[in-house]
This record gives structure tokens, C-alpha cells and sequence, in this order.
């Protein structure tokens, strides 16, 4: 589950990282030094490397090949299908679970010629999974969880210009703050209906992972979502299974509250840095 995603984003990181050191060989910087620098980058990946081998060894008797790297028999979905779909499909499109990534283009735009690096960088590394994961069979990701989750590493890779873009004009908050609480609609409803209940209730199983109702959008998934809570009654957000139980885990009240008490706490203490931040910047 790690060891794909490092590899896809190696890439354009790795391509990033060599560009660096081209640019201080050119600029005449101590050999030492930049030694130095691949030193402190090979150590933890050759360390990360071992632990992993090791693991996949004693798991699955080989060094390598494991049920994971099996899945690349897989890889033979039309790529550009996949590609659709996670761009532009009403049921697991990136931009519905994220609508804040509607501005990165705008974002990253405005930072090409102060940031050249970072865009690139993030740009290639977002080719690299989108073109990666639309060929894998189940680009969906589906049936355990909805969403794009296979493209999560490149969210906020895509986000990092778009603090320096708002500062430009702050009238562009208000645009933010209307995409940001789509983006917490769209969350809340996935958190509060019951996965497999949606399943159920709107028939997507027996179209499988990657059927047309990707593509409806009164039947897609956040519709069908919000259906199976309102119409349906079913509302089981996890924490309250938590607090219940299931089979083979034990009712853990305190634990549930516990988390909510924390994750309430960090919320409010981010909106409280984020408005100071903005207050700042004004």
C-alpha cells in the first residue's frame, strides 16, 4: 500500500532532486557537499528499503513479489478511461471530493515563474499517478471506500501555490471559502452513510467496481450517499460504530469520545490559525 505510490512519486521527485544537483555542479558547489546531500537522502531510503525487503520476505517468503505487486496482471485498463474518470466523473472525481482543486490551475499558474520547480515537479508527479492509476483495472478504488483515494498524495502537492494566489487578491477568499464548504458537504455525507449500505441500497454491486454508475449523476456516489441517510435512515458515521462495536471489536465508548474530542480540538485550533493568518495578510 506504500510501496506503489513511493515508486509513482520517485519520479518526478527524483527527477526534481537530480535537477537540483545539476544546478549547483554548474554553479561550482563543493563535490563534498553535494555528497553530503546524497548521503542524507540514500541513507533512509536504503534503510526504508531493507525494513521492506525484510518484511516481504518473512510475510510472503520472496523479496519482492508479494499479493500487491501480483495486481500488475491488472494494469490493462484503458488508460484514458481512467484518466476520464478521475478527472471529470460524477462519482469519483477528483475535483468532487476536493472542489478546492478547481483553483489549482490558477494557483500554479500565477507561481510559474517564482516557484518553476515546484510546479513542474508537482505537475509531473500528478501526470505520473493519473496516468499510473487509469490503467490499473480498479481505478475506482472501490469497493472499500469511495473517491479517488488513490490520487490523495498528489492534493496537496496540487494546493501548495494556492495561499501565495489568494494573498494576490483577497477577494478570491470568498471564492475559497464557497469550494471549501462544498468540499465539507461532500465529506460530512460520505462520513455519515454507511458505505456498504449505499451499495446496497442503489445497486452499484451488480455493475461492479468500475460500472456506468460512475458516470450517472442523480445515481452517483455522493447522490446515493446522501439518499441512503435521508430516505433510507442509515446513519452510522464511524465513530459512532466505534462506540457500538462490531463483530470481533468490542464497544469502545471512551475511545470514540476520546477521538472526537481531539479531532474537534485540532479543527478549531486550524480555523483559528487560519484566521489569524488571513487577519495577518490583510
Amino acid at each position: 500500500l506504500v510501496r506503489v505510490p513511493s515508486v509513482v512519486f520517485g519520479v518526478g521527485f527524483g527527477a526534481a532532486v537530480l535537477w537540483v544537483w545539476a544546478g549547483r555542479i554548474r554553479a561550482g558547489r563543493p563535490t563534498a557537499e553535494i555528497a553530503r546531500d546524497a548521503l542524507a537522502l540514500a541513507v533512509p531510503l536504503a534503510c526504508a528499503a531493507a525494513i521492506h525487503v525484510g518484511i516481504n520476505e518473512m510475510r510472503w517468503g520472496s523479496l519482492l513479489e508479494s499479493p500487491m505487486t501480483a495486481q500488475r496482471s491488472i494494469m490493462d485498463n484503458p488508460t484514458w478511461l481512467g484518466m476520464a474518470g478521475l478527472l471529470f466523473s460524477p462519482g469519483v472525481s477528483l475535483f468532487l471530493y476536493s472542489p478546492l482543486l478547481v483553483l489549482a490551475p490558477w494557483a500554479l499558474w500565477s507561481q510559474r515563474k517564482r516557484e518553476p520547480l515546484l510546479i513542474v515537479t508537482s505537475l509531473v508527479i500528478f501526470a505520473c499517478f493519473l496516468v499510473f492509476v487509469g490503467s490499473y483495472r480498479h481505478w475506482p478504488g472501490l469497493w472499500s471506500a469511495p473517491g479517488p483515494r488513490y490520487l490523495y498524495l498528489c492534493i496537496p502537492l496540487l494546493l501548495l501555490p494556492l495561499g501565495t494566489w489568494l494573498d494576490a487578491d483577497r477577494r478570491r477568499v470568498r471564492l475559497l471559502l464557497v469550494l471549501a464548504a462544498l468540499g465539507v458537504c461532500v465529506q460530512v455525507i460520505m462520513l455519515l452513510a454507511p458505505w456498504g449500505d449505499t451499495v446496497a441500497h442503489m445497486g452499484y454491486a451488480k455493475y461492479g467496481p468500475e460500472g456506468p454508475f460512475l458516470w450517472w449523476i442523480g445515481d452517483g456516489v455522493v447522490p446515493g450517499s446522501l439518499r441512503t441517510v435521508l430516505v433510507h435512515g442509515d446513519l452510522n458515521p464511524w465513530l459512532l460504530k466505534i462506540a457500538k462495536g462490531w463483530t470481533g471489536f468490542g464497544a469502545a465508548p471512551g475511545l470514540a469520545i476520546a477521538l472526537l474530542i481531539a479531532w474537534t480540538a485540532a479543527f478549531f485550533l486550524s480555523v483559528s490559525r487560519l484566521r489569524a493568518s488571513l487577519g495577518a495578510a490583510s
